[in-house]
């Protein structure tokens, strides 16, 4: 056999997905399994986006489209830009709709990092940040979270981070895994420093609508001079309850747009159309059942908050935004996936270990309240068991 492709002997399988899917082998099984594992909301997705869906399947909406999106879903989404962030694009020049925002990530970084580029990753973090840098040649630099204070951004170690070769950095706001949410002020400090270091920034913002304050996140792309140095990723999944619908967007500054496009071209060629014309035709008519799954997740997040305080011995960072709750277990003498592992096999409760989001994660779970009540109620009372029996 030939030699293997060193960049992908890198890479890693999610472990997210690895959980998940044992998870699935046990129920197959015959064993209860209670998911808090998924970042995927259990609504159903809004009324008028499938009825406008299921209009244009039978309106013929059932061949190639053009690559980098129809017409009328970029003019939506630019639509959308400017109401939420005061940023005007233009929809047949900058954006590209994607096979979901994780797509999107990966024709980002793959597109636009390479060999002799380094990639600064606030992490803990969304593993596909780092593992599309594997696969795309340049450096991720791991620069770790203040998680003893709000998971807030460390701004003397990303100067400690910085080299001649830094020239990407990835926002995640609101944040996967930790529930938080950068304020205002950090995020213009922020641009500060990547003004300063002349660095292009990667902002994951697929959680944008999810926040349990009075403020929306701010986009750093709406700060001067950060616009024309910035990609927006973005899309449905999240907000719309959407998740396998799998269509998501990036907004690219037009001297870089040529380069993400490329990677999406050979990737994925187009999106299916009529999700896409059932999305411009309805997504602008469903703000109120946004609204309602945000009241919900808040719900369920106080709930969660309540009985998790409940637990002896463990802590965890308070969500501001997405439906993550990241627990500290770092107490009981477990690594977060021997502790992850044994909830899964022994109570049947998933969730992931928070060392699937780097060095950083090491002594915490994620757990999601994406999903219902009860099967929170559940995995808490089996979260509490298990660890009654770890003293």
């Amino acid at each position: 056999m030939k030699k293997k492709n060193a960049r992908i002997e890198k890479m890693r399988l999610s472990p997210i997905r690895t959980m998940m899917e044992r998870a699935k082998e046990l129920e197959r099984q015959g064993r209860p399994i209670v998911h808090l594992e998924l970042g995927e909301p259990n609504f159903r997705t809004p009324a008028p986006i499938v009825e406008a869906t299921v209009r244009a399947l039978r309106d013929g909406f059932t061949h190639y489209g053009p690559d980098e999106g129809v017409d009328e879903l970029r003019e939506v989404i630019a639509r959308k830009f400017y109401a939420k962030k005061g940023l005007q694009v233009d929809p047949y020049e900058n954006i590209i709709i994607t096979t979901g925002a994780s797509e999107a990530i990966f024709d980002t970084v793959v597109g636009l990092t390479g060999p002799g580029h380094s990639v600064l990753i606030p992490e803990p973090a969304f593993g596909n940040y780092y593992n599309c840098c594997l696969c795309a040649g340049s450096q991720p630099v791991n620069v770790p979270l203040r998680l003893n204070d709000k998971s807030r951004l460390d701004f003397a170690a990303l100067e400690a981070a910085l080299d001649s070769n830094t020239a990407f950095i990835i926002l995640n706001n609101p944040h996967n895994p930790t529930g938080g949410m950068f304020p205002a002020s950090e995020i213009e400090k922020l641009a500060n420093f990547v003004l300063e270091n002349d660095l292009i920034v990667i902002a994951d913002e697929i959680y944008e609508d999810i926040f349990y304050g009075s403020e929306p996140p701010l986009s750093i792309a709406s700060l001067p001079g950060m616009q024309e140095r910035t990609i927006v990723i973005g899309g449905f999944s999240k907000s719309y309850a959407m998740t396998g619908w799998r269509v998501g967007y990036a907004v690219v500054p037009t001297p870089l747009f040529a380069s993400v496009q490329k990677v999406h071209q050979y990737a994925v060629t187009c999106v299916s159309t009529f999700s896409q014309v059932g999305i411009a035709n309805s997504i602008e008519r469903c703000d109120t059942e946004v609204q309602a799954i945000r009241r919900e997740l808040k719900k369920r997040r106080q709930y969660l908050i309540e009985d998790l305080n409940k637990v002896e011995g463990v802590s965890y960072i308070t969500p501001e935004g997405a439906f993550y709750l990241f627990i500290n277990i770092g107490r009981f003498g477990l690594s977060a996936m021997e502790f992850s592992e044994r909830l899964l096999e022994e109570k049947g409760l998933a969730t992931v270990p928070g060392s699937a989001f780097g060095p950083s994660g090491e002594g915490y779970i994620r757990i999601s309240y994406a999903t219902s009540l009860q099967e929170i109620e559940k995995g808490i009372s089996i979260l509490r068991d298990f660890i009654a029996g770890l003293y």
